[in-house]
């Protein structure tokens, strides 16, 4: 299975760039020592960047606990989440000229590690915390008038990151809600909700993580990546930087799904299984083919018909 880079036609990111006062610590050869001329202000070497993430059900915030019409197909097509996290790494800004430049991460020690970031839209009204986090900071080299006309990331763990006892990892790489096992790593997303709560109440969770991860045991580390590693890199351009926000769609994610029906036998909605159908419609939304192998006949590839459908900038 190929983890795509994705593209995005006509979707824009929110991006705010700030010029930083201070300048990176390094060693003497690093440090521009000539003297300016009076009048002048030394140029800093690096600025603030910021990318702002807003969680989505259709034109509407996400609210953790509200019920939304019209979520999926089928009549009983409402929906209450009471949980919407999400990992992301590797953000960086795209020149006009389509060059990334990365950012270095703010490591505030809660939210931002090296180059993993945890959003969090959930502010604790079921399985979640109080807090919530929908920003990614951090900084770039100041190269002056430098145009940007997207930014991109990968919505995931690295491996490097994913398999470690998360009870001995920094935060946020230690929240025991968004980890499975040390053989299979961190949950990438964890949506949980249920689907028509008023009638039939069904439980109707997505968790994307990597699947298919060999190990000598539960609590040991795979030596190699996943065969599944399901991190889609995400690119998307147009935007205002002044004005725009990424908009993190959960109904789009579910539109081809039926939220009030589970197939009997299977987890509860999509946990990324190979062999869930339900997954079928699910993980395309993220930009990834879906192999499906139910351990007897050749897997078959179902690809998404369109580009992810996750992420995209919100209408102003």
């Amino acid at each position: 299975m190929r983890t795509p880079t994705i593209t995005g036609m006509a979707l824009t990111s929110a991006l705010f760039i700030i010029l930083s006062s201070g300048c990176d610590d390094g060693d003497d050869a690093a440090i521009d020592n000539t003297v300016a001329p009076a009048g002048d202000t030394p140029k800093a070497e690096t600025r603030s960047a910021s990318i702002n993430f807003d969680g989505r059900v259709g034109d509407d915030p996400f609210v953790c606990g509200t019920t939304y019409e019209g979520v999926g197909t089928g009549i009983a097509n409402r929906f209450r989440a009471n949980d919407f996290r999400l990992y992301l790494s590797d953000p960086a800004l795209v020149k006009d000229t389509g060059e990334e430049v990365p950012l270095s991460l703010d490591q505030d020690e809660k939210w931002q590690y090296r180059n993993v970031v945890m959003l969090d839209f959930e502010d604790g009204c079921d399985t979640g915390t109080g807090e919530t986090h929908r920003a990614v900071t951090g900084s770039i080299p100041n190269d002056g008038d430098v145009g940007f006309t997207g930014v991109c990331f990968t919505l995931g763990v690295p491996f490097e990151h994913n398999h470690l006892d998360n009870t001995l990892q920094p935060s946020p790489l230690n929240v025991s809600g968004m980890f499975w096992s040390w053989q299979g790593g961190h949950k990438f997303v964890r949506i949980d909700g249920v689907g028509d709560p008023e009638g039939a109440a069904v439980g109707y969770n997505v968790h994307l993580g990597s699947t298919g991860c060999a190990s000598d045991g539960k609590t040991s580390n795979p030596a190699a990546e996943c065969r599944f590693q399901n991190r889609p890199h995400v690119c998307l351009n147009g935007f205002d930087a002044s004005v725009d926000t990424v908009g993190v769609y959960l109904d789009r994610l579910l539109e081809n799904s039926d939220v009030a029906t589970n197939v009997a036998g299977s987890a509860p909605g999509c946990m990324s299984g190979n062999s869930d159908p339900e997954c079928i419609e699910i993980l395309p939304k993220f930009g990834l083919d879906f192999v499906f192998d139910d351990g007897q006949n050749a897997p078959q590839n179902y690809p998404g018909e369109e580009p992810q459908r996750f992420f995209g900038v919100l209408p102003r």
